[in-house]
C-alpha cells in the first residue's frame, strides 16, 4: 500500500504510483488497464470502479480522480489485475486537507490563516490582522495594568472638559469670537492701512491736491464766477438768442456767421466772416475749432451740437474747411468758429469740475470708512475681550494649552500641577479627592 496522500477536498487530482511484476523485484512497466482494475472506496463505503482509468507514463502509472472522487475524508484507490496477472495487485490511501468534512479541516493552501477561520483572514499587522510587536517583547499584563489607571472618576473628570463641558464651551467661546475676524474684515483692514488702497489713494489725492496751487485758483477764480469767461459765455448765450438774421459777430476769440454756401466734403463757406486776413483761423499750436450751434431747419438735426477743428480758410470768400462732421454741413446753419485757446479753457473747467466731483465723492467714502473702520475695531475688541470674568482670550488659551498639552505632576495625591510650555511654573494648580473631584483651582496666568 503506498501513501498516505495529503491532497485538497473536492479538487480534481493526479496521483503517481508503482506496479511490480509477479515475481515482486523489477517494476512492471508495460501494464494496461482494463475494466474493473482500479477501485475506489471513500471514507469505508462501498467500492465502485474509478471514473478514469490509469495511464502508463513509462516506468510508473498514473490515475486522475475527479472532484467529485475526491469529496471524503479518506479514500483508498485499489489497483487490481483482473485477467491472468501480470503485476502485483497494490493500493494508495489519500487523506484531504481544506474543508470542514475533510480528514484535516486545515487548509494548507490558505498562506495567511491556514483555513482556521477562527483566526483572522489578514496577515499579522495587517489591518484586520493580528496584532504584533515590532520591537518584540510586548507585555499585555503591563498594557492591562496601565489600562486600568483609566477610572470613571478620572474619565468623569475628563467629560467635564469635553462633550459639552467647561474646555467644550469655553472652545465654543473661543470659536465665536474668532469667526468675527472674517478675512473679508481683516482683508478691508489691512486694505486700508500699512500701505494698502487707502495709504495710495490719500497719497494720490495729496499729490493732486498739491497741484492746486493759490496762483492757479486765482486764474481759474478769473474765468468763472463773474469773470472772464463767465462774461464771455454770457455774451454767446446773450447773442445766440437773438434771430439769426445777422452776419457775424466777432469778439477776437469767436466768431459767429451763417453758411451762405455748403460745399461738397468737409468745407462751407460763411460770407460774413470772408475777409479775415489770410493767416486768421490757422494756428497749428492752438487750432480754431467750428461749431454748428443751430441747425438750417431749426429741428436739431445732425451736425447740430457737433465740433470739429479747422483746417483751412479763404480770407477772400469765406470758405472754411473742417474735419469731417457726423453730416455735411447745410446752407443756413448756424456756425460759430472758436479759438483754440477758449477750448482749451473750457476743457480745463471741465477737469476741475470733475476733480472737485471725485474729491467729494472720495471725502464721502472716506467718512463711511473712517465709521465702518471704528465699527469693526469695536467689534474685534468687545470678541477679544474678557471670556469669562477677568480672564482674557490669550489667558484662557495659556490655561487651555497647560491642561492640554502641559506637563503635569502630583498624580495620585490631592494636589495635581500643570505647568506652563516654559516648564516654569504652575498654570494650574488643582485640588482633587481620590476619585479625582476638583474642589478648589488655582490659575496663574502671568
Amino acid at each position: 500500500m503506498q501513501g498516505p496522500y495529503l491532497r485538497k477536498y473536492g479538487v480534481e487530482t493526479k496521483f503517481n504510483f508503482t506496479l511490480f511484476g509477479i515475481t515482486g523485484v523489477d517494476f512492471k512497466s508495460d501494464a494496461a488497464h482494463a475494466a474493473g482494475d482500479t477501485v475506489i472506496m471513500k471514507d469505508e463505503g462501498a467500492e465502485a470502479s474509478t471514473t478514469n482509468a490509469f495511464v502508463d507514463e513509462g516506468i510508473g502509472y498514473s490515475i486522475t480522480l475527479t472532484a467529485t472522487e475526491m469529496t471524503a475524508a479518506r479514500i483508498v484507490v485499489y489497483i487490481v489485475d483482473q485477467g491472468t496477472k501480470v503485476w502485483l495487485d497494490t493500493s494508495f490511501i489519500v487523506e484531504t486537507y481544506g474543508h470542514a468534512s475533510a480528514q484535516h479541516a486545515v487548509d494548507l493552501d490558505d498562506s495567511v490563516r491556514a483555513g482556521l477561520t477562527a483566526l483572522p483572514a489578514a496577515a499579522a499587522d495587517a489591518a484586520g490582522g493580528l496584532p504584533i510587536s515590532d520591537a518584540g517583547g510586548l507585555d499585555l499584563d503591563l498594557k492591562l495594568a496601565n489600562t486600568n489607571e483609566v477610572t470613571a472618576a478620572r474619565m468623569g473628570a475628563l467629560t467635564d472638559w469635553i462633550d459639552g463641558g467647561r474646555l467644550d464651551l469655553l472652545l465654543d467661546a473661543i470659536k465665536a469670537c474668532t469667526d468675527l475676524v472674517t478675512a473679508a474684515r481683516m482683508g478691508a483692514l489691512t486694505d486700508l492701512i500699512d500701505g494698502g488702497r487707502l495709504d495710495l489713494l490719500i497719497d494720490a489725492i495729496k499729490a493732486c491736491t498739491d497741484l492746486v496751487t493759490a496762483a492757479r485758483m486765482g486764474a481759474l477764480t478769473d474765468l468763472i464766477d463773474g469773470g472772464r469767461l463767465d462774461l464771455l459765455i454770457d455774451s454767446i448765450i446773450t447773442y445766440s438768442a437773438s434771430s439769426a438774421a445777422w452776419g457775424y459777430i466777432n469778439s477776437g476769440i469767436v466768431f459767429r456767421g451763417l453758411v451762405t454756401a455748403a460745399v461738397a466734403g468737409v468745407s462751407f463757406t460763411c460770407g460774413g466772416l470772408a475777409g479775415q486776413g489770410a493767416g486768421a483761423f490757422i494756428d497749428t499750436n492752438t487750432p480754431w475749432y467750428a461749431y454748428v450751434f443751430r441747425d438750417a431747419g431749426n429741428a436739431g438735426a445732425a451736425p447740430q451740437g457737433e465740433i470739429k477743428k479747422v483746417t483751412g480758410y479763404t480770407s477772400a470768400t469765406g470758405l472754411f474747411t473742417t474735419e469731417a462732421f457726423s453730416e455735411a454741413v447745410a446752407t443756413g446753419d448756424d456756425v460759430i468758429i472758436l479759438s483754440g485757446a477758449l477750448t482749451n479753457a473750457l476743457n480745463t473747467l471741465t477737469v476741475v469740475n470733475d476733480l472737485h466731483a471725485d474729491v467729494v465723492d472720495l471725502h464721502t467714502d472716506l467718512v463711511t470708512a473712517a465709521a465702518y473702520i471704528d465699527t469693526e475695531v469695536a467689534t474685534i475688541v468687545t470678541a477679544t475681550g474678557a471670556v469669562e470674568g477677568t480672564i482674557t482670550l490669550k489667558q484662557a488659551l495659556s490655561i487651555i494649552l497647560a491642561a492640554c498639552a502641559g506637563k503635569s505632576n502630583g498624580g495620585g495625591t490631592t494636589t495635581i500641577h500643570f505647568r506652563n510650555q516654559a516648564d516654569d511654573k504652575n498654570r494650574i494648580t488643582a485640588t482633587v479627592d481620590g476619585d479625582g473631584n476638583r474642589s478648589a483651582i488655582t490659575l496663574d496666568v502671568t
